[in-house]
């Protein structure tokens, strides 16, 4: 085992890649690796979930911060997963998609959640409709409109199944941004508002502020500067 490194305010142990070999062999050998992967995926999946909304709170640079010192562990947990606990591997891959946009990983978050999404069983989950959301936000992020349009309304739709009216109005926002990319400002316009229709429905405010501000953006884009205030 090589010596502490200093990550955050604790330190972490790295193990040398022929003593953890060693000691999956054990753990082969005793029958016991299925269980072991168990415990490390499920410990992965609940400190992805509990750091998720704090990526949007004032802790956000500590949530970073650990989920970046744990991201070799996501993945070895996310591989395993995918064949041995696949709903396991959509709800990690969801829970990661907004750290995965925010640090730069969009390709490889994209694969992740792509491969998940094939692995898992095609139900109306909302676990499948939150990773189709992530993949149409990272296609998007590195350019792959026309991808990023088919899994965005593949993620609409399937939030429309559950009627899910925070996740509609989520998708009809992220449907908009993906058309002000494009240049289609009169179509972004649309989806900005539907999605801000139903935030208001539902009585969230911070949906209510974020479709504002993209249609402020919008205004000024189109060089509307009073509608924009």
């Amino acid at each position: 085992m090589e010596p502490p490194k200093q990550v955050g305010a604790a330190p972490r142990y790295y193990m040398l890649e022929t003593l953890r070999e060693y000691g999956r062999e054990k753990l082969r050998v005793a029958d016991e690796e299925h269980a072991a992967r168990t415990r490390h995926l499920n410990y992965l999946l609940a400190l992805a979930e509990t750091a998720e909304p704090q990526l949007f709170s004032d802790t956000q640079l500590k949530a970073i911060a650990q989920l970046e010192a744990e991201h070799d562990n996501f993945r070895a947990a996310l591989e395993w997963s995918l064949e041995h606990a696949p709903m396991e591997a959509l709800r990690l891959a969801g829970a990661l998609g907004h750290f995965w946009a925010t640090r730069g990983y969009t390709r490889e978050g994209a694969e992740w959640v792509r491969r998940a999404l094939a692995h898992a069983a095609d139900t109306p989950t909302a676990a499948r409709a939150k990773a189709l959301r992530f993949a149409g936000a990272l296609a998007r992020l590195h350019g792959e409109f026309a991808l990023a349009r088919q899994w965005i309304n593949a993620s609409l739709t399937l939030y429309r199944e559950l009627d899910d009216k925070a996740g509609i109005a989520v998708m009809l926002n992220s449907m908009g941004i993906l058309c002000d990319y494009e240049g289609a400002y009169a179509r972004a316009q649309e989806y900005y508002l539907a999605s801000q229709a139903v935030y208001r429905e539902i009585g969230d405010a911070w949906g209510i502020a974020f479709t504002t501000n993209n249609l402020a953006a919008l205004a000024l884009t189109l060089g509307e500067t009073a509608r924009a205030n």
